[in-house]
């Protein structure tokens, strides 16, 4: 088990540790890992929820001259396994986050109507 993780229930744990969330082959960040049964030993491998991928990415990749844009309202920032709902692209220009600036739109919008 990584440090820091916490378990959910029997099959998935939840890596509390942002440093150790691995990216995934298919681009995203792994928030889980998954208990399998390796001829009676227990493994966990990490996971992705959003596509089923559990094969880490075997190359190191440098964000340091990547942006990561969120798709709400065009932010940009320098691309981190980090980030809120990071989604690796290999071939393209920029990468995809969630700055949060739908639940600041959503809560204003939740205020106004609650003020009038």
């Amino acid at each position: 088990m990584i440090k820091g993780e916490i378990k959910l229930d029997k099959d998935y744990t939840f890596i509390t540790d942002v440093n150790a969330r691995p990216l995934m082959e298919c681009g995203h960040v792994a928030l889980y890992q998954k208990a399998f049964n390796d001829d009676g030993n227990i493994i966990e491998v990490p996971v992705c929820l959003k596509c089923g991928c559990h094969t880490v990415e075997p190359k190191t990749i440098n964000f340091k001259r990547r942006k990561a844009r969120c798709p709400m309202c065009g932010t940009e920032v320098r691309s981190s396994l980090n980030l809120d709902g990071f989604h690796y692209f290999k071939n393209k220009e920029h990468d995809v986050f969630y700055c949060g600036c739908a639940n600041d739109t959503l809560i204003k919008a939740v205020m106004k109507t609650a003020n009038s």
